[in-house]
């Protein structure tokens, strides 16, 4: 799940490392990747904007009207960014499928370790118990 970079101008890159699993997992490793998720999400953000400010984002053209690469941007530059992207993106949806097991996982540990911890059973909500037959 960790990027690791390919070119010499992704080197710039942050490089996110998600701590190996412990044996027993605990609130403070989950509230690591969440915040390992948030400055995840900060970058694609701040990427966007940049990918904006140019005036391309993501899908904009890169080739000017008569179909030639724009010489008013580095498109490198533009290349990279949308690149990193859609990394950051994919290692973002698996970072959240992580965490979502992860606090599965613990709340199955919780309940468990206590057995005198109550479990609310919510039952799906019955318009027709509302009115009388005679009343329609």
């Amino acid at each position: 799940m960790m990027y690791s970079p390919v070119a010499a101008y992704e080197q710039d890159f942050k490089q996110y490392e998600i701590p190996e699993k412990p044996s027993k997992l605990t609130t403070q490793y989950i509230k690591q990747l969440v915040n390992i998720k948030d400055e995840m999400e900060k970058e694609i953000l701040h990427l966007n904007l940049s990918l904006d400010k140019l005036g391309v984002g993501l899908k904009g053209s890169l080739l000017d009207k008569d179909g030639f690469p724009r010489s008013d941007m580095d498109l490198n530059d533009v290349a990279s960014k949308r690149h990193r992207i859609a990394c950051l993106q994919n290692d973002f949806s698996s970072l959240m499928d992580t965490i979502q097991n992860y606090l599965f996982e613990l709340h199955e540990e919780t309940r468990a370790n206590n057995p005198n911890s109550q479990v609310i059973d919510i039952k799906p909500f019955d318009v027709e118990s509302l009115y009388n037959e005679d009343e329609l």
